[in-house]
């Protein structure tokens, strides 16, 4: 036979072509196999019924997979990995985040009002009030700015654990300011 399939199938004991059938009109996959005595058998499949079948093979193994994996105890898994794992990690970020996004709002009204009492201290009147609470203001605004670094130095040592030389709390226990600012860390 002139066919591929049985031609393969004569060479190496077996063999498949994929093509058009004459008579059916659509698209075949033929096989062929040669047994002990010589001869060749062939059968062919119409494509659409082989990707029906795989696709419907696939649609029955992704739901018994999924089954499977609902009854396997993953997702009692996933509950515990995000309770004990993620959890502790994001929250304490999450909390920092927002503690400068707050102390950033703070900072913006502090100069808010130092440019508010700017403009008041050109009154003659009120000049040298004005350069008094401006003081208060500039003092003001540099205990925020000292405030926020000894936040982001507290951020860095906790989230490297401790783990740089010169930055870690041993380090950092004999310094006054260090010490006054773990009394008012929001963070405890």
């Amino acid at each position: 036979s002139d066919r591929p399939e049985v031609m393969q199938a004569m060479a190496a004991g077996w063999g498949e072509a994929v093509r058009r059938s004459d008579t059916l009109g659509t698209e075949m996959l033929y096989v062929a196999k040669r047994f002990a005595d010589g001869m060749v058998g062939r059968a062919a499949m119409p494509l659409s019924s082989i990707d029906t079948l795989v696709l419907g093979s696939l649609w029955g193994f992704a739901l018994a997979s999924a089954a499977g994996l609902l009854d396997s105890g993953a997702p009692d898994l996933a509950v515990k990995l995000v309770d004990e794992v993620i959890a502790p990690l994001l929250t304490p970020i999450i909390a920092i985040v927002l503690f400068f996004v707050a102390f950033a709002l703070c900072r913006l009204l502090v100069a808010l009002l130092v440019a508010v009492l700017t403009n008041v201290n050109r009154i003659p009147v009120m000049g040298s009030v004005n350069r008094f609470f401006g003081f208060l203001m500039g003092l003001l605004a540099g205990v925020v700015d000292l405030y926020l670094v000894l936040c982001a130095v507290w951020a860095i040592i906790v989230i490297t654990g401790g783990s740089i030389e010169f930055l870690n709390d041993q380090a950092l226990a004999g310094s006054v300011t260090y010490n006054i600012f773990g009394r008012f860390n929001p963070f405890y």
